[in-house]
């Protein structure tokens, strides 16, 4: 879930503009800012919100916004000015400070993050977004306890919060607690049908389990809708062979092949498995073999 913008208190905040016209002129900028951001033209969103603050230096919600749309650009020091500018105006935003350490963590200051989640949830007990997020500074540190039980309380705050349940599943991979990441990959999905990452994450957990079906199903799901991810098909290929069946395990080498001639290992696999099954390299002109 990306950081929110801020749509609230406007007309609040410019009490204190110079005059009713500026009053006015700010208002229509944020709004427009908003309508701008709504339609994905951020660079021209910026420039409302800029507009708006040079107006009005103390609108503390344009500045978060502006921050936010830094942030989504990737102009993470940009966006973490724009924050502290806004925490000066307005100390008591819990978005700002969840926002800030969004940005703290994209610059991998996890630590700097971890301390305004907390502030973030200190002023608001019921934020799931800053549990979710401080769940990942705590995951990208190895503390996978900490982060399992921030994800827990995000779901519990937010019963259908789709990305906690995936993330919670990873953190119990890294702990090798599989059967625990299956099912909440398993919510993840049922939650969203079509979510990529949690089939070929679960399908990783259920290699490690040695549910080899299962986990060339899930890997299936993602390749049906990228069929250019030539290391997904190395992978279903590598399983494919564990499980016995060597020719679909040639098969994907063919596609890798086919996608990416350089691709040394899936080169590599696919004529040792032809020399097992008595064929050749220079015979496979076609992505598929027959099966015998």
């Amino acid at each position: 879930m990306r950081n929110r913008i801020l749509t609230f208190s406007a007309v609040i905040i410019l009490l204190t503009a110079p005059c009713a016209h500026a009053q006015k002129a700010a208002i229509e900028a944020f709004y427009q800012g908003l309508k701008y951001s709504d339609q994905g033209m951020r660079d021209k969103a910026i420039n409302q919100f800029s507009i708006a603050i040079r107006i009005n230096p103390n609108f503390a919600e344009a500045y978060t916004n502006r921050g936010t749309l830094y942030g989504w650009e990737k102009r993470f020091e940009e966006a973490i000015a724009d924050y502290n500018e806004a925490i000066k105006i307005n100390a008591g935003d819990v978005d700002t400070y969840n926002n800030r350490g969004r940005a703290y963590f994209d610059l991998g200051e996890i630590d700097k993050a971890i301390k305004d989640y907390n502030t973030a949830i200190k002023l608001d007990p019921n934020f799931p977004l800053a549990y979710s997020n401080r769940g990942l500074a705590y995951k990208a540190q190895g503390l996978f306890d900490e982060a399992i039980a921030d994800f827990t309380i995000a779901t519990q705050i937010v019963p259908d919060y789709v990305d906690a349940f995936k993330n919670r599943a990873d953190a119990y991979s890294f702990k090798r607690m599989y059967e625990k990441a299956v099912e909440d990959y398993g919510k993840a999905i049922t939650l969203v049908p079509q979510y990529a990452e949690a089939y070929e994450s679960r399908g990783y957990v259920y290699a490690k389990l040695g549910m080899y079906d299962k986990a060339i199903a899930d890997y299936s799901v993602v390749l049906n809708s990228d069929p250019k991810n030539e290391d997904l098909f190395y992978s279903r290929a590598i399983l494919y062979e564990k499980s016995g069946d060597i020719v679909q395990a040639v098969n994907d080498y063919n596609r890798i092949l086919k996608l990416n001639p350089d691709y040394v290992y899936a080169s590599q696999n696919r004529a040792r498995l032809l020399k097992q099954i008595g064929q050749s390299a220079s015979s496979q002109t076609d992505p598929q073999i027959g099966r015998k």
